[in-house]
Order: C-alpha cells, then sequence, then structure tokens
C-alpha cells in the first residue's frame, strides 16, 4: 500500500483526484473495502507540498546534502565546529538549496505551478 500512495503523490498534480479514484476503486474491486475508504479520504496536495515531496524522490541526494549540511550547521551553533567547517556546511546549504529551487521551478513550470508555490516549497 506505502507503495501505492507513493506513485499516487507523484502522479502530476492534474491528474491526482482521478488516480486517487481508480486506486479506490481498485481496491473496492479487491475486497480492502476498508483501505478503499481511507484512500477516497485523502486530499489533493497543495502545489507546494506536491512540489517538496517530488524533490524528496527525485532529488534524494539534494536532500540530503540539504540535511546533512543543515545538522553540520546545528553543531556550528553550539561550538562543535571551527569557522572553516562552518563556512564549508553554510556554502554546502546554498548550494542545495538552489539545486532543488532550480529543480521545483523546473517542475513547477512543467505543471503549471505558480512561483509562489515554489518559493513556498523551498524556502
Amino acid at each position: 500500500m506505502e507503495r501505492e500512495l507513493d506513485r499516487l503523490y507523484q502522479t502530476p498534480l492534474g491528474e491526482f483526484t482521478a488516480a486517487r479514484d481508480e486506486l479506490a476503486k481498485r481496491l473496492r474491486d479487491e475486497g480492502e473495502r476498508e483501505q478503499a475508504e481511507e484512500v477516497k479520504k485523502l486530499r489533493k496536495p497543495t502545489a507546494s507540498v506536491w512540489l517538496v515531496n517530488r524533490l524528496s524522490q527525485e532529488r534524494e541526494l539534494d536532500v540530503q546534502r540539504l540535511a546533512k549540511a543543515g545538522e553540520a550547521l546545528g553543531k556550528a551553533q553550539s561550538g562543535g565546529l571551527s569557522s572553516e567547517d562552518f563556512a564549508t556546511a553554510r556554502d554546502e546549504e546554498q548550494r542545495s538549496l538552489e539545486r532543488l529551487h532550480q529543480a521545483a521551478s523546473e517542475l513547477a513550470e512543467q505543471e503549471g505551478v505558480g512561483a509562489p508555490s515554489v518559493e513556498r516549497a523551498t524556502r
């Protein structure tokens, strides 16, 4: 089921509702009425949430780099990093954010999603 839901949330935004309903129907036809009802209740994600989900799937390495840089910057705040290591972590954070912002912009353009959603997804 988890794989099915991952696939559902990878669906283009304009196709989400139809894909959700199709999944619910298939589950119902397979005798999984309870799961079908749960799927039917799922709401279409906002554009910014959809972008974040797609980035987490399609740009996993950049997301991991961003998380690692964030951890390093957290250590720096507690005095656990040299100023050189802090600068390196800050640079990596910026590069990761720039790559993710660019990827989000490209996805948004493909899907007809506006720039405000990209900004909310990548802030």
